[in-house]
């Protein structure tokens, strides 16, 4: 019984890495083993699975460094007033005292 679903199982992951490998347009051994692994169904996507269709994602230049640079040159043109102090991450601001403490 488990012998039948865990060849199943390889056989699904056979097909499904092929397919990968195939549209990604990777040439090896692998692939060549992943196809004897996948027969017969792999005989299908030899034909209609192109080499090399798998669309290539252009990663998003990260602009971390420019907004961090852009904060220091603010904070140099702009110094903040004596006795007010900036907030580290995760410290609440103070209530501000107006005069009116019960006491």
């Amino acid at each position: 019984m488990f012998e039948g679903f865990f060849g199943g199982v390889i056989w699904l992951l056979a097909n499904i890495l092929y397919i990968d490998l195939k549209r990604k347009g990777k040439p090896g051994w692998s692939r060549i083993v992943l196809f004897w692994m996948g027969i017969p169904m792999t005989w299908l996507w030899l034909f209609l699975v192109r080499e090399g269709s798998a669309v290539e994602l252009e990663e998003i230049p990260d602009d971390a460094d420019a907004i961090l640079a852009e904060i220091r040159r603010d904070r140099r043109l702009n110094p903040m007033p004596p006795g007010r102090e900036s907030l580290e991450p995760g410290q609440e601001s103070e209530p501000e005292a107006n005069g009116d403490e019960e006491g």
